[in-house]
């Protein structure tokens, strides 16, 4: 384990720069022990606090432009909401185009409403269905009632 951390295979292999061997004896011998898995762990850190603290910031032009069109989204989303009142009658509903949607508030009420008439539609079509059989079971055709009497 101690050639491992010596040799330098950890940073190779989570460089890229390693050889097939070098990885296949790295991961190999990581399962086997748990403070090589820790080392991997640490050198993995290590590596991403630098690569973060020295990644190349954007040109000042994209920089202005991704800022602009944030700030552009956020007032459209914040002016749609705050009306200043509770009376608008539209919902924007992002869509995957970059677009919004204006959807009806209607619309809610409407599917609340539709969906509650079709439950109660179907719990009376199943209580007659039901007291239908419960009646048809409780009579005796009228041939076998003949022929007892």
């Amino acid at each position: 384990m101690d050639a491992l951390v010596l040799d330098g295979i950890i940073e190779k292999c989570l460089l890229g720069l390693a050889t097939p061997e070098e990885e296949t004896i790295l991961f190999t011998a990581a399962p086997i022990y748990p403070l090589l898995q820790v080392e991997i762990d640490a050198v993995e850190n290590t590596i991403e606090k630098i690569a973060l603290a020295e990644a190349p910031l954007p040109p000042v032009p994209i920089k202005q432009q991704l800022f602009q069109q944030i700030r552009k989204e956020s007032e459209y989303i914040h002016a749609s909401y705050s009306t200043g009142n509770d009376s608008y009658t539209y919902i924007d509903v992002p869509s995957a185009e970059e677009r919004y949607i204006s959807v009806h508030k209607g619309w809610k009420t409407l599917v609340v409403v539709l969906f509650l008439l079709i439950s109660l539609s179907l719990m009376v079509s199943l209580f007659y269905f039901f007291k239908y059989k419960q009646q048809s079971a409780g009579r005796k055709p009228a041939a076998t009632e003949q022929a007892g009497h």
